[in-house]
């Protein structure tokens, strides 16, 4: 699904310790701070159904440079699992 905004798909995948995996999608809109990254998105799904424990996130683009995640992001990631932010 193309974001209307910037026309970037983007997928976050997060596995916890079982090995399940999360796929979830940003969200933009008008307001940028309003929007909701693909990250956070996988992270607050996977929280919602009870899981706590996480050994791994992914994102992905169609883009050559997908970049990294953005600030809030990494503040978010860096509370909930044990992994490099890059």
């Amino acid at each position: 699904m193309k974001n209307r905004r910037t026309g970037v798909d983007r997928r976050a995948h997060v596995r916890n310790r079982y090995k399940k995996v999360k796929i979830k999608i940003n969200c933009e809109n008008a307001s940028y701070g309003g929007g909701i990254c693909a990250e956070r998105n996988a992270m607050t799904t996977a929280l919602a159904q009870g899981h706590r424990k996480f050994k791994a996130i992914a994102v992905a683009t169609e883009l050559n440079d997908p970049g990294s995640p953005c600030g809030i992001c990494r503040q978010f990631l860096s509370e909930f699992g044990e992994f490099k932010v890059r």
